[in-house]
């Protein structure tokens, strides 16, 4: 990626393994799953179109606002 010249950013979520996100797995992490919702959001906002023509606009409104429990998060 420095190669190249892309910007980029590389995380390592101390603690957890591969599928840490999934909560069906022995893998998950709840604050991992937080963790990561709360540096992924900001960075689809910024790099996907926003509005009410952007193509993702139900996905935003709907799927990212999980149900409350365990390693729930809120998004804006």
């Amino acid at each position: 990626m420095d190669a190249a010249g892309v910007t980029h950013a590389t995380e390592i979520y101390p603690g957890t393994a591969h599928g840490f996100t999934m909560r069906d797995t022995d893998a998950f992490d709840a604050p991992g799953l937080r963790r990561h919702w709360a540096r992924l959001l900001p960075l689809l906002a910024r790099a996907l179109p926003t509005g009410k023509d952007a193509p993702w606009g139900v996905f935003r409104s709907s799927v990212v606002r999980p149900k409350g429990g365990e390693g729930a998060c809120q998004a804006s």
